[in-house]
């Protein structure tokens, strides 16, 4: 929700710095045309009319570029979170794989952790519930920042066998319920 509201102030700024500077340059067309005409000008020459919609004309044609290139960054951050979390798939699939297949999981799996989409690594994290382990692979995400609201995550989970479910039974029940009261129902 947090990401929408940031978006929609964003629209709302740049449209009043597009009315202002709009206001503005008419503004700027309109007090050239009320000035008065140098002797033996025309109150509306051609010389007058093009330096009092100049800066009009420039915009009309920078907008579109301007609106182009907003476009084009918004697509290669779009491209960069997809591609991001494909590698964060197929790193999390590549290290379950690893892992030893009869449920008891060794910790930490010697992998070569990918970089993300704005090149830094990827932060590989394991918590253990009571029947499962849940392996979690995390990109800083655009603002490169951990921990953050934009991060990719990618998380899976590995049923443990029943010998394994039984040992150590009470400590991470204790451990997921401490985690359940900290807000980290993970």
């Amino acid at each position: 929700m947090g990401v929408f509201v940031e978006a929609i102030a964003a629209l709302v700024q740049a449209l009043v710095c597009l009315v202002s500077l709009v206001l503005e340059t008419m503004g700027f067309a309109v007090g050239h045309l009320a000035e008065k005409p140098k002797p033996g000008e025309a109150r509306f020459s051609k010389k007058r009319l093009l330096v009092a919609f100049a800066p009009l004309c420039l915009l009309i044609v920078i907008l579109p570029c301007a609106l182009w290139y907003h476009n084009w960054q918004a697509e290669v951050r779009r491209n960069r979170i997809d591609s991001t979390l494909a590698t964060a798939k197929r790193a999390a699939t590549s290290i379950v794989k690893k892992l030893d297949n009869d449920g008891k999981a060794k910790w930490p799996p010697i992998v070569d952790l990918p970089s993300d989409a704005w090149g830094n690594q990827f932060k590989l994290t394991q918590k253990e519930a009571l029947i499962h382990q849940i392996i979690i692979v995390r990109s800083s995400g655009p603002d490169e920042t951990l921990d953050t609201f934009d991060d990719i995550v990618e998380r899976r989970s590995i049923i443990l066998k029943k010998k394994e479910i039984g040992k150590n039974m009470l400590d991470r029940a204790k451990n997921a319920l401490l985690d359940l009261d900290a807000g980290n129902p993970d």
